[in-house]
C-alpha cells in the first residue's frame, strides 16, 4: 500500500437541497391553483409534495364549508318556504 492511498479520506457526498414541505404547504394552501402551480414548477421535491398536500387540503375544506353551508341554508330557508313566505323568498332573493 503506497503512503497516498493510505491517507486517503473517504468521498463526502453533498447534500442536495430537497426544498421544505412546509413551504409547499403554505404555497398550496393559501395561494390555491396559483400556490400549486408555484410548487410544482420550483425543483424541489418536498415543495412539490407539500403544495400538493396543502392544495389538497384547502380543495376538501372548500367542498365540506360548501356542503355544510348548503345544509345550514336549506335548514333556515326550507321552514320559510313550506309556511307560505315562498313568494317573498323568491321576490327577495330575486
Amino acid at each position: 500500500m503506497t503512503d497516498n492511498q493510505q491517507y486517503q479520506q473517504p468521498q463526502q457526498t453533498i447534500p442536495v437541497d430537497q426544498g421544505s414541505t412546509g413551504l409547499g404547504f403554505v404555497l398550496g394552501f393559501f395561494l390555491g391553483f396559483i400556490g400549486l402551480i408555484i410548487g410544482l414548477v420550483m425543483d424541489k421535491k418536498n415543495t412539490k409534495k407539500g403544495a400538493i398536500i396543502g392544495f389538497v387540503v384547502q380543495l376538501g375544506l372548500a367542498v365540506v364549508g360548501g356542503i355544510i353551508g348548503l345544509i345550514v341554508w336549506l335548514i333556515v330557508m326550507l321552514p320559510a318556504l313550506m309556511s307560505g313566505a315562498g313568494e317573498f323568498v323568491v321576490l327577495f332573493f330575486h
